[in-house]
């Protein structure tokens, strides 16, 4: 059942809210309370209703349910003095008061809309055939390099990674992965990897109808995966009636490397890095820095072996180095070794920000962007990278693009846009940032900082020390000075009230 108001549809099973066609991005506990007025319109709700139902029975504040309140009422453009979508009864609850209407024979509103004017596609995390979880990287590897590929074929659109990753490990119905990311066509496969033998199934099929448009099956050697990865894209191309022109062909053709051997240790150095804790980062450097002893031209290589040792600095990791020499010297290589790569230019600008060389950033993330437009990777380092830069609005428009193209997004999004309001001074929806991504990554201590800032501002000073506590039972001699050196705002008027906000919170100078 899908519900109506005014512009606003809200879909319960599909967890979307959109507004026309475009989904509104809201904080999950701001969209279950939501749901759970629209789905008793009929009375008042009272906070004990909210507490039982939206929260599970925990204890919350009366602030926190009226901060929840405030994220509802803005996503659906209402405010605390119209009240015409929420209604406020003193002393006794809330009500949704707009009027509604039902429909539950209109397809659901997919959570993206494809650009109808070309095909799309989503790429689904290949199934490990090889009796061995350790294999799994390799399989989630093929899948993730595909994905890369196909999205520098300009006319064509491809569900993000993160999006067609959170059907891993389910078997989805090839509709629902269409309705879900916003897609005509779905691509399934399976390897098989046994020593150095290579077996590899791959699936296109419409989902308008369920019709496969080709099967494959490839056997070789490993040393044929390359070729394999070739004839899989080329397949897609002319099924799809894609036209490339050179410098299309020649993008998603690209290999990342000649070597095999390189390859490997770079797909299990990649899946480490994105399990994003200290022991699997110094496994992916471990993999990586192997990888580029075997080839000192493999560009991505480099790229995200900068990215380890940036994450490893910023977190303050047991082994981190002590400057960014390491990782501005590895995203300068990535870079020289391939100009033409979105995310090279992208970690540069990133690590450039960080070592407070603003213009130079700003050009190279410009210079990212203007290649791969619909990057959501891309398109979230930019945004981020514009909180510091001191373009806090630019940066939420550039968030929220992000959010627009991927489904499923990592969890320190939730920390970018929350310092994007904080800055803007919208201490509700940052509060709400920060708490999606603790929800969903407990241990990332940049957002108990930050939350910790946002609750002085509303002058919950309790609150703000408790995520301060949190802070320092993970790192017990994090200091101001440590903000200092870490954090690159641009302007000094900022950086002095967030100093201001963490002392009042408790956080010790040295």
């Amino acid at each position: 059942m899908i519900i109506q108001f005014g512009e606003f549809s809200l879909d319960s099973d599909g967890y979307v809210l959109t507004k026309g066609t475009e989904p509104i991005s809201l904080e999950p506990q701001a969209f279950n309370l939501l749901n759970y007025l629209l789905e008793n319109r009929n009375r008042v709700v009272s906070k004990d209703d909210l507490i039982e139902h939206v929260w599970e029975g925990r204890i919350v504040s009366d602030a926190a349910i009226t901060s929840t309140i405030n994220l509802a009422r803005r996503a659906v453009e209402d405010d605390g003095k119209s009240q015409a979508v929420i209604k406020t009864f003193p002393k006794k609850g809330f009500r949704f008061v707009a009027e509604t209407t039902e429909d539950s024979a209109r397809a659901k509103a997919p959570a993206q809309t494809p650009n109808i004017e070309k095909p799309s596609i989503a790429v689904l995390p290949f199934d490990n055939m090889s009796g061995d979880p350790e294999q799994e990287y390799f399989s989630d590897g093929m899948a993730e390099d595909l994905i890369t590929d196909l999205s520098n074929i300009p006319d064509l659109y491809v569900a993000a990674r993160h999006s067609s990753f959170s059907f891993k490990g389910q078997m989805p119905y090839v509709q629902e992965v269409a309705e879900k990311l916003g897609v005509t066509y779905v691509l399934e496969g399976s390897v098989r990897k046994m020593g150095e033998r290579l077996r590899v199934n791959t699936q296109l099929i419409d989902a308008t109808d369920g019709d496969h448009l080709w099967a494959k099956r490839y056997d070789g050697d490993m040393d044929e995966i390359f070729e394999f990865q070739d004839r899989i894209r080329a397949e897609i191309v002319t099924a799809l009636e894609l036209k490339l022109t050179p410098t299309d062909k020649a993008l998603s053709e690209r290999k990342p490397t000649d070597s095999v051997e390189a390859y490997d240790l770079f797909l299990k150095g990649r899946a480490s890095y994105h399990r994003f804790t200290s022991e699997q980062y110094l496994e992916a450097k471990e993999c990586l820095e192997k990888a580029i002893e075997i080839d000192p031209n493999f560009a991505d290589a480099y790229g995200y072996l900068s990215y380890c040792h940036f994450f490893s600095w910023s977190h303050m990791w047991p082994g981190c180095d002590e400057n960014l020499d390491r990782a501005i010297e590895l995203a300068e290589k990535g870079v020289a070794l391939d100009g033409t790569s979105a995310n090279a230019l992208a970690r540069l600008g990133w690590v450039q920000t960080f070592l407070r060389r603003y213009d130079p950033a700003l050009e190279n993330l410009e210079k990212a962007i203007n290649l791969a437009p619909d990057n959501a990777d891309v398109i979230a380092t930019f945004g981020q990278a514009l909180n510091y830069l001191g373009n806090p609005e630019r940066g939420l428009k550039m968030m929220k693009k992000a959010y627009s193209i991927e489904l499923f997004d990592p969890p320190n999004w939730g920390f970018m846009i929350g310092l994007s309001h904080l800055l803007l001074e919208q201490y509700d929806e940052a509060v709400a940032g920060f708490k999606r991504t603790i929800e969903r990554a407990p241990k990332f201590y940049a957002a108990h900082l930050l939350i910790a800032c946002s609750y002085v501002e509303l002058d919950r000073l309790e609150e703000a020390s408790v995520e301060i506590k949190t802070l320092l039972e993970s790192l017990p001699r994090y200091t101001l000075k440590d903000v200092a050196r870490i954090y690159p705002f641009r302007q000094n008027e900022v950086r002095d009230r967030l100093f201001e906000n963490l002392r009042q919170a408790g956080l010790p100078e040295e």
